[in-house]
């Protein structure tokens, strides 16, 4: 679900899987309310950046995941972006990747080499793609990637 608001979202909490809360940054309180007729058929979640303390190579990619009898209309696929230090903050980032490059997509959540062009940066974020079919919806349990 998109946020109507530029803070970012700290927690959330639903109350069923048709109403829910969300709070973050600067007093931001959203309600959602969805429909009767089940999940969304598309979500998107994008990570904080984290620093992997200096310009690390990053050599793995792995998740945990839970996708329901809908496959293959139901997956979870993630991409990788990097950016240098700028005194303690992210400096620009490089496109999105994936397994094959920019612009592409991870889909094999057992693990996969990132490709080089992420490598010699200190920070790194990570963007998951969920798709349902409506009536299902897959869940995206852990990231984890391997660096240094």
């Amino acid at each position: 679900v998109a946020s109507p608001t530029n803070e970012d979202l700290r927690d959330v909490v639903m109350m069923s899987n048709q109403s829910g809360w969300a709070v973050g940054n600067e007093g931001a309180i959203l309600r959602y309310i969805g429909t009767p007729s089940g999940y969304l058929s598309d979500g998107n979640v994008t990570s904080s950046a984290f620093s992997l303390t200096d310009a690390s190579p990053i050599q793995w990619i792995v998740w945990d995941q839970a996708v329901p009898s809908c496959t293959p209309s139901c997956y979870v696929r993630l991409q990788l972006r990097s950016a240098p230090d700028a005194g303690g903050v992210p400096g620009v980032y490089t496109p999105w990747y994936g397994a094959s490059g920019a612009g592409t997509y991870f889909t094999n959540g057992s693990g996969t080499m990132p490709p080089v062009q992420l490598n010699g940066n200190q920070w790194v974020q990570y963007r998951a793609e969920l798709h349902g079919d409506g009536a299902q919806t897959p869940i995206l349990q852990e990231v984890r990637i391997n660096y240094k």
